[in-house]
């Protein structure tokens, strides 16, 4: 089953009423800069801000572009205004895939996250039959927070020394879940 789900992924598009969701291009990199060359975006993932297209950028955006990352497009435009990743969680005794979203900051408060995540919560649960979604969620960010509890995400803990964080050394992490 895990290789079928995988498979799925492969040549991911979703269309919703304003947004593309697929594969992250080649096209792609400028806006991938522009989005985390913010300095709110970075430290809310985690990452230190982009600067310049240097040799951090570019194993970055190779990384990023060679696993299960999706660019969440604006059909109007056709630019990329956000990121998207599924990966898979074995830890688990369900199919489980942690999700994780990041939106350009002048495309935020304006419902394009809710939109992005329910088509991947319902591709992932109707299509594929996944039975359970997590996501990650340092403390301080309280939008994401908001937007996971109004998608129906019910927070399951606090991961404690989760993550490694660039400017603030060790952090916490706030666990959530949403099951099928």
């Amino acid at each position: 089953m895990r290789t079928e789900i995988k498979n799925s992924f492969k040549g991911l598009e979703i269309n919703t009423e304003r947004l593309l969701i697929r594969h992250i291009e080649n096209k792609d990199r400028n806006d991938f800069f522009e989005i985390f060359s913010n300095e709110e975006t970075a430290i809310n993932d985690g990452i230190r801000p982009y600067v310049e297209m240097d040799k951090r950028y570019e194993a970055d955006f190779k990384y990023i572009s060679d696993q299960m990352h999706f660019a969440i497009e604006l059909k109007e435009g056709n630019k990329m205004i956000g990121i998207m990743h599924l990966t898979e969680i074995l830890e688990r005794a369900v199919e489980c895939y942690e999700i994780g979203y990041d939106i350009h900051y002048a495309f935020r408060r304006k419902g394009y996250a809710t939109e992005a995540i329910n088509a991947i919560i319902e591709y992932c649960f109707n299509f594929l039959g996944i039975e359970m979604l997590v996501a990650l969620v340092n403390e301080w960010n309280e939008e994401s927070i908001s937007l996971l509890n109004k998608l129906g995400f019910l927070q399951e803990g606090k991961i404690h020394k989760a993550q490694k964080h660039y400017k603030f050394g060790v952090v916490d992490q706030l666990s959530f879940y949403k099951e099928r």
